[in-house]
């Protein structure tokens, strides 16, 4: 007898392949395709926040498993079509200089273009400046106005330089003999005699009250005013001038000047001199050293120059080796003061 056949083998069930559904036995619907598991959506790959996050971009994308592919292929509602061959966006990397956004490009270019700008505006601005002070300093420069000046104007300034320098080394040379005569002659009070101290100081206080004639060398100023431009700041600059360069005795227009004397305007008609009336010419009548009170005369910016700037006025000055002053004041007579004793 023939041995016992084996019964077949029922056909063994076809090994799942990588790319099949699983299906139940007992089912006969086709079964529900299961929705991927994990599916990279497209929404977080765009968000621009793990874009600018260089750890996340440069992690390569994890592969699905084999399952998940044909799931994904047999998945209409993903909307993606597996059969395209259109590669996955680029992801930007750390040492792409494309990957900077356009808006940080755009915002870099615009500050550079502005700085730029700024630049040249101070440019331009410190060259406006330094040019302008070059001007000032050239303008203010007395070499740069003689350097401008024509041959005529450089010799008359020169005539008038030359002219200060001798007058003044002469003034210097007087002033120097004055006092090397005072340094050498006595005392006033070594020269009294016994009892005449007392008569010397008397007159010498009538000098100066204007309570005696006077004579002696000195000088007489003439002041011609025609247009009456001369006003009375002019004789009071002259007569602190006369007095300041060593004048004893001063009378104008016939009036004898003393300490408490006053110059005022008297408009229409010329000056007033201690309450009186004078009018063009004005004659000034001075007693002291006369060259000394000449030279102070004809200092620069002095009285001379402040008349001849004045409309139509003139001044001149003749000096005199003997000169009298019979002008006289009377004798003031206190009210509230008296000798302390």
């Amino acid at each position: 007898m023939p041995p016992d056949t084996p019964e077949p083998a029922s056909p063994a069930e076809p090994a799942a392949q990588p790319g099949d559904d699983p299906k139940p036995a007992d089912d006969p619907k086709p079964a529900e395709v299961p929705k991927p598991a994990e599916v990279p959506k497209p929404a977080e790959e765009s968000k621009p926040a793990e874009e600018s996050k260089p750890a996340e971009e440069s992690k390569p994308a994890e592969d699905p498993e084999p399952g998940e592919e044909s799931r994904l292929a047999e998945d209409p509602g993903t909307g993606e079509d597996p059969g395209t061959d259109e590669p996955p966006p680029a992801q930007p990397t750390d040492t792409d200089p494309s990957a900077e956004p356009p808006a940080d490009r755009g915002r870099g270019g615009g500050a550079s273009a502005r700085a730029r700008v700024a630049r040249g505006a101070t440019l331009v601005l410190l060259a406006v400046l330094g040019f302008a002070t070059v001007v000032a300093v050239r303008s203010a420069d007395p070499s740069h106005s003689l350097a401008t000046a024509s041959p005529d104007q450089l010799a008359a300034r020169l005539r008038a330089i030359g002219a200060d320098d001798r007058s003044l080394a002469a003034r210097e040379g007087r002033l120097r003999g004055e006092r090397d005569a005072l340094a050498s002659s006595p005392p006033a009070a070594a020269q009294a005699s016994p009892g005449g101290d007392a008569v010397a100081r008397a007159d010498e206080f009538a000098v100066l009250a204007g309570t005696v004639p006077v004579d002696g060398p000195g000088l007489e100023l003439t002041v011609r005013d025609p247009q009456r431009s001369v006003d009375a700041s002019v004789l009071v600059d002259a007569l602190q001038e006369l007095r300041d360069a060593g004048a004893e005795a001063i009378e104008i227009a016939g009036v004898r000047a003393v300490v408490s004397t006053y110059v005022a305007d008297d408009p229409g008609h010329g000056l007033i001199v201690d309450g009186m009336s004078v009018s063009p010419p004005y004659v000034l009548r001075v007693i002291g050293a006369a060259h000394t009170l000449d030279q102070a005369l004809r200092i620069p910016g002095g009285v001379l120059d402040t008349v001849a700037a004045r409309d139509g006025a003139q001044a001149s000055v003749r000096t005199s080796d003997h000169l009298r002053i019979d002008a006289l004041r009377a004798a003031p007579r206190p009210r509230y003061a008296r000798p302390a004793g």
